[in-house]
């Protein structure tokens, strides 16, 4: 019983994520539209000189690596369910990928599309100041 258990609790495991890497890839190309049209409104924004200019960059950089950056996501959701699958659990490798996603999307989500404060108004500079080294540690493992 125990061992029937064990892998119907395995299967489980394997189709929820399953389940979630499909709707999170699903979720990553409205949410670069979201991304998009946030950055494009605070590109229009009367403000100083600096700041337009800042957001002027950032919705250039955004605009130029979008494709990029809606394909890449999707790939590395499913290499990580792919690692996963791949033995008696979750690697610790493919664990701290999509603990790393999930930083990323949240970050996205709050920051664009529920334009949480200060994370909404805060410079892009400061936001990677701030959250690059939580970045690492996960991506270590540390």
């Amino acid at each position: 019983m125990s061992i029937a258990r064990s892998a119907s609790s395995l299967q489980l495991a394997r189709e929820t994520r399953e389940r979630f890497v499909s709707a999170t890839e699903g979720a990553i190309a409205p949410l670069a539209r979201a991304i998009r049209d946030r950055l494009t409104t605070l590109s229009t924004e009367a403000g100083t000189a600096r700041s337009m200019q800042d957001n002027r960059d950032d919705f250039v950089a955004f605009q130029g690596q979008a494709t990029q950056w809606v394909t890449l996501s999707q790939a590395g959701w499913r290499k990580a369910l792919a690692a996963s699958s791949g033995g008696t659990g979750t690697l610790p490798s493919a664990l701290r990928l999509e603990l790393v996603c999930g930083q990323l999307v949240g970050l996205a989500m709050m920051r664009y599309v529920l334009q949480v404060e200060p994370v909404a108004s805060t410079s892009a500079e400061e936001i990677v100041r701030q959250f690059a080294p939580a970045i690492r540690a996960t991506l270590k493992g540390a």
